[in-house]
């Protein structure tokens, strides 16, 4: 009866924790859950949002996955979120760009090069001479000649623009390059180009391909028995433009200890995904051998994570400083940079270590009524990593233009629960589970204990124990 009894308590205090546990980690967050908030200003047509995260993010999450962030509406309700990786570089739509052309006459069915072309720059003017050995009454318009080299991004595609007024054409054009109006290469031979009207409909073709060209001349041309093609301007299409994503940067002052010489100790306040080290020495002339560790707790050991030659030298008036660092992208909040002191060292003064990173993207659906605002900072149990599969949704439509992204932007943050929201609570600073398990022991003791001394109490009532209790009497008078 007691083992039973013993059974079904050590049963209770081994499961209550865990249901309690399990209770708090199903619970939905609120906003007095988390340190901070800051508010989310965006475009209220479009469904899909996005954000670079900014510094003060970074030194207030807890979380290395940025689990410990939500996005509230107006109602204090979750809405759905997703933090995506940074592109390593951005595509810039570049606007098209006016050519200046210069009409090329001659024969009508003369040779292009064997006209004399002659270009000068004169105050920053291009002066084009053409020379076509013809008189002036036997001239015909016979191509043109585009002066491209202004143009430092490649050229995707010539818009070519006439007068409409001339009637029904149907026409194709030869076109050719040059960077030094000597040597010419086709481009396309038989490019075609229309303009057609009939019963109220009109058929266009004004654009001549490229593909992904640079050059600094372009020549235009048709067959002799072709109508002239009488052009008013020419618009060139520019390639995409690929550019790198400017960083985000923190600076941080080294510190040192004593027994610790030629190494210097940076903490940057936070764990962005740094990728690139700058660092700037306090004196000027200095050469030295230094490696570079990294770690995510004081706790940890250091990681080597690159090393080489620091330097900053002046030669003959200029200054010379190593490049940056290029390191793979890390969160690990504390640094170190140990220096050769056989080398000399760097001397009086603290160096400073510039670190930079490419911030992850916020991705947020604005559900609910505006405003919106970003939560963040938070060490409760039920405050985890959540998937509301947006980085699904964003994947399968290959790309934000499908979905209408627009940009949000965030404001200055304001204190939610503060501090308090980023310091675990008691239950989970102490080892709970330790002492739990010592408790339930020693609770198994005292009911081992207690359930021998009942059963020796029932066996001293029996009728052997009658017994025996009536011998210890009588031998106690005798």
């Amino acid at each position: 009866m007691y083992q039973k009894y013993l059974k079904i308590i050590v049963i209770f205090l081994v499961l209550m924790p865990g249901a309690w546990a399990a209770r708090e980690k199903t619970k939905t967050p609120v906003p007095q859950d988390f340190a901070y908030a800051a508010p989310l200003r965006i475009n209220n047509q479009a469904a899909l949002h996005q954000l670079s995260l900014p510094k003060f993010i970074y030194q207030t999450v807890v979380r290395p996955d940025l689990g410990d962030m939500r996005v509230f509406n107006s109602k204090d309700e979750v809405v759905p979120h997703a933090v995506r990786q940074p592109l390593l570089r951005d595509v810039k739509s570049l606007a098209p760009v006016e050519v200046q052309i210069y009409p090329l006459y001659g024969k009508p069915n003369q040779n292009l090069d064997q006209l004399s072309i002659k270009v000068r720059q004169r105050r920053g003017e291009t002066v084009v001479n053409v020379d076509s050995n013809t008189k002036e009454g036997g001239r015909r318009l016979i191509g043109y000649l585009l002066d491209t080299s202004g143009i430092k991004q490649p050229m995707k595609v010539l818009n070519l623009n006439w007068d409409n007024k001339a009637g029904d054409f149907v026409g194709r054009v030869r076109v050719e390059r040059s960077d030094d109006l000597r040597r010419w290469s086709t481009v396309t031979y038989n490019a075609p180009v229309a303009y057609l009207q009939y019963g109220g409909h009109r058929l266009e073709r004004r654009t001549i391909e490229l593909g992904h060209l640079k050059t600094n001349f372009l020549r235009l041309s048709w067959p002799g028995k072709q109508t002239p093609l009488k052009l008013i301007s020419i618009k060139a299409e520019l390639a995409d433009k690929v550019v790198d994503r400017s960083r985000q940067w923190h600076n941080a002052t080294a510190t040192v200890e004593v027994e610790k010489p030629g190494e210097y100790f940076f903490d940057l306040k936070g764990g962005m995904p740094v990728d690139r080290l700058e660092l700037r020495l306090a004196q000027r002339n200095t050469l030295v051998s230094a490696s570079l560790y990294s770690r995510s707790r004081v706790t940890d050991e250091w990681q080597l994570r690159t090393g080489g030659l620091l330097y900053d030298l002046q030669i003959n008036g200029n200054a010379l400083k190593n490049p940056r660092f290029q390191v793979r992208p890390s969160t690990h909040r504390y640094w170190k940079l140990k220096v050769e002191q056989k080398e000399g060292g760097l001397g009086q003064g603290m160096p400073q270590l510039r670190a930079g990173w490419l911030p992850q993207q916020l991705v947020f659906i604005a559900r609910g009524e505006a405003p919106f605002r970003l939560a963040y900072g938070s060490v409760r149990p039920h405050v985890q990593g959540a998937d509301f599969q947006v980085d699904r949704l964003i994947n399968q439509f290959s790309g934000k233009d499908k979905l209408g992204m627009k940009q949000a932007t965030i404001g200055s943050p304001v204190e939610l629960a503060g501090p308090m929201a980023l310091k675990p609570a008691w239950a989970e600073t102490v080892a709970w589970k330790k002492w739990l398990l010592w408790g339930v022991l020693g609770l198994g003791v005292l009911l081992l204990a207690w359930m021998a001394i009942s059963l020796m109490r029932q066996m001293g009532q029996g009728p052997g124990g009658q017994a025996l209790d009536a011998a210890e009497k009588k031998a106690e008078n005798d």
